[in-house]
């Protein structure tokens, strides 16, 4: 069985977690994830497959629109909200 470990990173501590991504690691999670598990003594070894890259890339592609579209809408309403002032 596996737990969630979760917690917030300063912009600060999330940069300097990013400049420690290998090669491969497709997420800043499953950096944090070697880095623990090296930590505490662990074997590092098969955190992320090519498969588990494949799916995020796609997922990746599936919500940039949405993204987009969110980004749009955020200046569409702060617009209305300076024009209501």
């Amino acid at each position: 069985m596996s737990k969630v470990v979760s917690f917030k990173l300063s912009d600060e501590e999330y940069e300097a977690l990013a400049a420690l991504q290998s090669e491969g690691e497709v997420s800043p999670s499953i950096t944090a994830k070697r880095i623990v598990k090296d930590a505490l003594g662990l074997p590092v070894t098969g955190l992320s497959t090519p498969v588990d890259s494949q799916i995020d890339e796609r997922i990746q592609q599936a919500i940039a629109p949405l993204k987009t579209q969110i980004e749009e809408l955020s200046r569409y309403v702060t617009t209305l909200g300076e024009q209501a002032a």
